[in-house]
């Protein structure tokens, strides 16, 4: 049991030292959500210096399944480290930070005749949680892209559902157009 506890002191004091990601000025792309249902984010990334985070990542989305949709606007700032210089011409990212979101869900009900409607009025979103990802960066191959997995969990502060295993279980793929 040391030495795993020694191993992932190690591992985590290695990463947070580690070199900093070279990213890009301005990423636009969507990020599609994977799990049970269907959605996307339209998704902007882009690169400053706030509160010693890299960049500010925001974006809005639409997630249906059987029992509910949303439509959320989330913003999250992040840090990114170089995971290898070597590996993969540098290109290769991983970034974490908080997130914030708001917007709209109801709850959906399936009548007998198989019609689906609404059930009850919308209800306010907000919550806050994290973002954790890797991502890599084709610019070091002199091509324009930004392909990258990430997960986002948010705890909903109106309801207070709570963030169950599916919330961080779930992640999503992002492909953006960088300038």
């Amino acid at each position: 049991m040391k030495k795993l506890l020694c191993a992932a002191v190690m591992v985590a004091c290695v990463s947070f030292t580690a070199v900093r990601a070279d990213i890009s000025s301005n990423a636009l792309g969507l990020r599609g959500i994977l799990g049970d249902g269907y959605g996307g984010e339209l998704n902007y990334q882009r690169a400053m210096d706030l509160y010693g985070a890299k960049r500010l990542e925001v974006g809005a989305s639409w997630f249906a399944d059987d029992f509910a949709f949303n439509v959320v606007a989330a913003a999250a700032p992040q840090w990114h480290w170089n995971i290898s210089s070597a590996f993969a011409r540098g290109g290769f990212n991983w970034y974490t930070g908080p997130a914030v979101a708001m917007g709209l869900y109801g709850l959906k009900e399936q009548k007998a005749g198989g019609e689906v409607t609404v059930k009850g009025k919308n209800e306010m979103y907000l919550g806050v949680g994290a973002q954790l990802g890797v991502e890599y960066d084709f610019k070091t191959l002199g091509v324009p892209l930004n392909l990258s997995l990430d997960t986002r969990p948010i705890i909903d502060f109106f309801h207070l559902k709570g963030m169950g295993v599916g919330d961080i279980l779930y992640g999503s793929l992002s492909l953006r157009y960088t300038f």
